[in-house]
Parts: C-alpha cells; sequence; structure tokens
C-alpha cells in the first residue's frame, strides 16, 4: 500500500514538473524565502504614456510561481532601443471588473476572477486579447532568448497539445 502511494506521488510531481518545464515556469531559484514582489526593473515597470506597450500582460501576484516568472520575464524585457513592449499588470492592482474589462477592451466579460485563473494579454496594436497558452506565446515571441522557443508553437498539434498542459 505505502509503495503504491509512493509511486503516485512520484507521478504526480513528475506531472506537475514536466508541467511547469512545458510552460517554461522554471526560473532561477530565488535567495530568499519571502513571496515574490512584483515585477520592479527600472523603466519597465511604471509604464510611459507617450509610447503605449506592444502588449498589456494581466496577472496573479499573489501566485507565488507567476510573480516569480513575470519577474523574471520582465527582467528581459528591452529592445535595442531601451524600450519596454510589455506592459505586467497585477490583477490586485486594478480595484474591480469594470477597470479591467476597460483595460481588457471593447464587449469583454472577463471578471478578475476568471483572469486570476489564465494568464490574459491585450495586444494594444491590434485590441485582440490572448489567454492561456496563446499569452505566453505572444508574450515569449516579443523577449530575447524565448523567440525561438516561441516558435515551436506553430508546428502543427504543438499548440493543442501545450493547452491541455497549460490548462
Amino acid at each position: 500500500m505505502r509503495r503504491a502511494a509512493a509511486s503516485a506521488t512520484m507521478r504526480l510531481s513528475g506531472v506537475n514538473a514536466a508541467r511547469s518545464r512545458a510552460l517554461g515556469l522554471i526560473t532561477r531559484a530565488s535567495s530568499s524565502t519571502s513571496s515574490p514582489s512584483p515585477p520592479s526593473k527600472e523603466g519597465c515597470s511604471v509604464p510611459d504614456s507617450s509610447t503605449p506597450r506592444e502588449l498589456t500582460v494581466f496577472y496573479d501576484g499573489a501566485c507565488p510561481l507567476c510573480a516569480k516568472e513575470i519577474s523574471h520575464l520582465n527582467g528581459l524585457d528591452e529592445s535595442p532601443s531601451g524600450q519596454c513592449a510589455i506592459e505586467f499588470v497585477d490583477l490586485a492592482s486594478l480595484p474591480d471588473d469594470a477597470t479591467l474589462r476597460a483595460r481588457l477592451g471593447s464587449g469583454s466579460t472577463v471578471t478578475k476572477s476568471d483572469a486570476m485563473g489564465s494568464l490574459h494579454i491585450v495586444n494594444n496594436r491590434t485590441g485582440a486579447v490572448s489567454t492561456g497558452m496563446e499569452s505566453f506565446v505572444a508574450m515569449w515571441s516579443r523577449l530575447p532568448y524565448w523567440r525561438t522557443f516561441s516558435r515551436l508553437f506553430s508546428v502543427p498539434g504543438v499548440m493543442p497539445v501545450a493547452n491541455v498542459v497549460y490548462g
């Protein structure tokens, strides 16, 4: 009986590890034991209203894994001109569902609770909203080191499998 429970636990931890690797959510180990703080890179954490970002990423900052991943990605977000392509918005910083809907665009019915369950991204040029793995691919395609990885998801059959793993 003990052996079966240990085997089931190992399989479950293997699935979780595979899911994290598949999503690219394993980042450098933190030296502190406190919960991660929101992104704080100088110049990228505070939007410059005169130059809108390409993407706005809405994430759950109360999720330690999410906050750590966003912090890592924010550190990579800088074009050669020094402009940042992505604005990262912690959903906890938005006062209500109406504010989120206004930021997501016309006709959105997404609530903060819905958005905390899956990454949401707005392409500020087109107004398109992406969720789930599509949002990761949109974000990765604009970051150095991740661009090549994002191309993998255009291979037929990869995106449906990735969505199952993420979901």
